[in-house]
C-alpha cells in the first residue's frame, strides 16, 4: 500500500510511525489499545495464526486520537472510530464481530 506524500506529510510531526503502522497485504493487521475487551478477545482468536501484525496504539491514541483516527479512515477508506480495526490481507473487514464472521467463512 502506497501512502500519498500528503498524508505522510501530515503525520510526519506525529507519533505514527506510518512503514510500521501500515496493514499486511498477507495475514491479519489489528489496531488494538489496552484495557479493550473486544480487542483482547480479536487477538485471541488469532493466537494460532501465523501472518499477523498486532498492532498497540495506545501511544499514538494519547498523543494525537484524531490523528489515529484519520490514519485508520484513510486505510480503511471508510469512517471507523472504534478498536479494535481488523485488516485481513491489507483490506478493512471492521471490528471484532466481522473478525468472528471472517473465521467462520473458513
Amino acid at each position: 500500500m502506497m501512502i500519498p506524500s500528503n498524508i505522510e506529510t501530515k503525520f510526519a510531526t506525529t507519533p505514527l510511525n506510518l512503514k510500521y503502522m501500515r496493514p499486511l497485504e498477507k495475514g491479519y493487521t489489528v489496531y488494538s489499545k489496552s484495557n479493550c475487551l473486544y480487542c483482547d478477545k480479536a487477538k485471541k482468536l488469532l493466537e494460532n495464526v501465523v501472518e499477523k501484525k498486532l498492532i498497540n496504539c495506545d501511544d499514538i491514541i494519547k498523543e494525537d486520537l484524531e490523528g489515529y483516527f484519520e490514519y485508520i479512515k484513510y486505510i480503511a477508506n471508510t469512517e471507523y472510530r472504534f478498536v479494535p480495526a481488523v485488516f485481513k490481507d491489507g483490506v478493512f473487514i471492521g471490528g471484532y464481530d466481522k473478525l468472528v464472521q471472517e473465521f467462520n467463512k473458513s
